[in-house]
């Protein structure tokens, strides 16, 4: 099967595996630093700091074959409430109440 080991038809790729090193340190830097990234964004750095333009579904892809895994992120005030505030509601909801 020699057309195995050949090169692929099509354009070669825009971004090289060293571009995706500096991305893989780059967000290694950022996971240190309690800093998250969409794809958006991360496409946008990539065009910004590398000068090559890549789609963020595509961007997804080779981060997953690079082995990176990722959740959705939640958007939570809790660790700015003032727990005196949050007594003194619970207080007054628990008067409001029309039963028990």
């Amino acid at each position: 099967m020699p057309w195995l080991t050949g090169p692929r038809a099509g354009r070669p790729p825009r971004w090289t595996r060293q571009d995706l090193d500096a991305l893989a340190a780059m967000l290694d830097a950022s996971a240190a630093e309690g800093r998250t990234w969409t794809l958006p964004a991360l496409a946008e750095w990539f065009r910004r700091e590398r000068g090559v333009g890549i789609g963020s579904s595509w961007l997804s892809v080779l981060l997953h074959r690079d082995g990176f895994r990722w959740k959705r992120t939640r958007d939570s005030l809790r660790h700015k409430a003032d727990p005196a505030l949050q007594a003194a509601a619970r207080e007054r909801l628990e008067g409001l109440r029309l039963y028990g």
